[in-house]
């Protein structure tokens, strides 16, 4: 009996074995798996997160142009500005030079016309006087007998010369 003991033993032992060996097996079996499985999902997030990174790269580089655009239009409208900026300060320095001369120009209205009107006055009378001696004249050679016809630089003289 202990012989058949010890077989069962033996056997049991083998059963336990087989049993733990199998056991381990599957176990290493469920880690390749599972390893298996881990590294495509691994994979898998691999290849995500390079996309995205690419992706965020190119965003980067989008933002980066925009602002590259942005910095030139700033730059342009700048210059813009500053040119704007210059005409309205010649503009200013026009009109105030305009206001002054409107106000010589106002000043020397006023003066002038006050002469203008002395030279209207003098104008006028030296017409009148001219008037008057040629009328004179002209009264004189009729009694004195000349028509005018005599050729010394009456009114005859020159034709109608239409000078």
């Amino acid at each position: 009996l202990s012989h058949y003991d010890d077989d069962d033993d033996d056997d049991e032992e083998r059963q336990i074995d087989l049993s733990s060996q199998q056991h381990r097996q599957q176990q290493q079996s469920d880690l390749l798996q599972y390893t298996t499985h881990h590294s495509d999902l691994d994979a898998a997030l691999l290849t995500e997160r390079t996309t995205e990174i690419t992706h965020v790269h190119r965003s980067l580089a989008q933002i980066s142009d925009i602002q590259r655009d942005l910095a030139t239009l700033v730059d342009s409208q700048q210059d813009d500005f500053d040119v704007v900026e210059d005409h309205a300060e010649q503009a200013a320095t026009y009109a105030e030079r305009g206001r002054r001369e409107l106000e010589t120009a106002h000043g020397m209205w006023r003066e002038m016309s006050e002469q203008r009107r002395r030279w209207a006055v003098r104008v006028a009378g030296a017409i009148v006087l001219l008037w008057i001696v040629a009328h004179h004249l002209h009264h004189a050679r009729k009694e004195s007998g000349g028509d005018g016809g005599g050729g010394d630089g009456g009114e005859g003289d020159g034709g109608g010369g239409g000078r």
